[in-house]
């Protein structure tokens, strides 16, 4: 009998101090179930997996209402061709398969403007698209690859850039020093435009297990569009972020409590005819959340404050509250006056969700933005409020 305990002891202890592990003091008070529900905990969610199949649907419903004004002129309205009030049907449909240490991910959306009664697709596109390898499967440290499209927004976090999709190859890893910090970074290469690109994210993550992390990322755009530049300035876009934030969930309150401010900075801003002398390089945010939408009857309010300068961020890359021509402006402009793009705002946004069942979920968001800088481009205003169900099944 004592053989078999020792046995059992031994195989149970080899892996625990193979990484950070409690002393063989603490291994003792442990029963074996107790030791092996430790090396679940402790072994990170990297196992070899069995074939797995799942699709999952999202149907979602939103309807927009828009105030925008630009030099004192609406843009929206019934004399203006565009609708202040909107209506957007959408299903987005995601496949994962798992199979060992790889998996494959896709995800696939149909949107569809409210008013086409027939059906015909609008917007029909290939979201998300990717293969991906653990290159580890257990202990403190994880390394994956993925290969495909992705969204940049998931895997960079920032509420101002990283918008849309990104094909490429990605690599994740993180190492967690128990109750000292979780370090994570993730780097990757990408194809835009016929140019190529490359973003890296390094950050600290719980740290002395407070809740507390710092989170930078670096994104190398380069010059994409010179060769629309109708005023002779070739902007450089390197965007530095600097992210701080506390996650946390006091007892007392038993409600998830998130606050984060973020500061990015163009390292290839120029003083050029647009910016009247001044680089304008510069952007940032700062937010709370209370509460967090996992199921039913859970609910969730976020308010957040954001600027934008001009050449802070890469126009086709805005993620934030901004507006403006959507056109490349920043490119064709010949002068301050004239110069209008998706940058140089400043805004704030309030959002509150609430889980109606563990499947459906209604969001409410409102947004208003103004000119950052009043010397810069036509003066607007621009106000929307949202309201949207989401369905998932």
């Amino acid at each position: 009998m004592r053989f078999i305990l020792f046995i059992t002891f031994f195989c149970l202890s080899a892996p625990l101090f193979a990484q950070l592990t409690p002393s063989y003091n603490m291994t003792k008070r442990y029963s074996v179930r107790e030791l092996e529900q430790w090396l679940k905990k402790n072994n990170r969610p990297r196992f070899v997996n069995p074939a797995d199949f799942n699709i999952s649907v999202q149907v979602n419903a939103a309807w927009t209402n828009t105030h925008d004004t630009r030099g004192g002129v609406t843009r929206v309205g019934r004399s203006t061709g565009t609708a202040s009030n909107s209506f957007n049907p959408s299903v987005n449909i995601d496949f994962k398969y798992y199979y060992g240490r790889a998996w494959i991910g896709a995800r696939t959306s149909y949107r569809n403007t409210g008013g086409l009664f027939n059906g015909t697709a609008n917007s029909f596109g290939l979201n998300r698209a990717h293969i991906g390898y653990h290159l580890t499967t257990h202990g403190p440290v994880i390394c994956d690859i993925t290969v495909g499209r992705r969204a940049l927004t998931k895997m960079y976090n920032s509420q101002i850039q990283f918008r849309g999709d990104a094909d490429g190859a990605t690599f994740i890893t993180s190492y967690i020093l128990k109750k000292i910090v979780d370090f994570r970074a993730t780097a990757g290469a990408y194809i835009q435009a016929a140019h190529t690109y490359w973003i890296a994210r390094g950050g600290l993550f719980n740290i002395a297990n407070l809740g507390l992390y710092f989170d930078y990322s670096y994104a190398r755009w380069g010059d994409i569009r010179p060769n629309t530049s109708t005023n002779g300035i070739d902007v450089e876009f390197n965007t530095s972020q600097f992210l701080v934030g506390w996650d946390y969930k006091p007892e007392w309150l038993k409600k998830d409590l998130k606050f984060f401010a973020a500061l990015l900075t163009n390292h290839g801003a120029t003083v050029n005819v647009l910016t009247n002398g001044s680089k304008l390089r510069n952007a940032g945010y700062v937010g709370m959340q209370f509460g967090n939408v996992k199921k039913r009857n859970d609910f969730s309010v976020q308010g957040q404050l954001q600027f934008c300068g001009l050449q802070a961020v890469a126009p086709w890359n805005i993620l934030g509250i901004g507006t403006g021509a959507r056109s490349g402006a920043l490119f064709t402009a010949t002068s301050s006056a004239t110069v209008n793009d998706t940058t140089n705002y400043k805004g704030w946004e309030a959002i509150a969700n609430y889980a109606i069942s563990d499947e459906l979920t209604l969001t409410a968001k409102i947004q208003r933005s103004v000119p950052a800088n009043k010397r810069i481009g036509v003066d607007y205003n621009f106000t929307s409020f949202k309201l949207e169900t989401q369905y998932t099944y």
